[in-house]
């Protein structure tokens, strides 16, 4: 009895992990993480009045291309980030970049 207990434990356990695995590999989780990794220090944490680099949070929402381009390809002071991201890391930062609401 305590086996049958024990296995329909982990089962449920296992299933809630798969779950919350599936969960957390969206696009906009994926964006918020890579942008964490590589954008956080200059664009700050939350995309606001960042010390160093623009405010993502003023980016124009309808502007994706020139987003791409930006970060591929770098502008002013930011360098190229093409070697370091790729094709689907830059799709899921503009999805994360779209999550977040645009300050004025």
């Amino acid at each position: 009895m305590k086996s049958r207990k024990l296995l329909v434990l982990l089962t449920i356990g296992l299933g809630h992990c798969l779950q919350l695995g599936a969960q957390e590999m969206t696009p906009v989780t994926v964006g918020e993480k890579t942008y964490q990794q590589y954008c956080a220090a200059c664009h700050g944490a939350q995309m606001k009045n960042p010390q160093w680099g623009f405010d993502l949070g003023k980016f124009p929402r309808d502007s994706k291309i020139r987003f791409i381009d930006s970060v591929t390809y770098g502008k002013n002071a930011m360098p190229p980030w093409e070697d370091v991201l790729s094709k689907d890391q830059l799709e899921a930062l503009w999805a994360y970049l779209q999550s977040v609401p645009a300050s004025m």
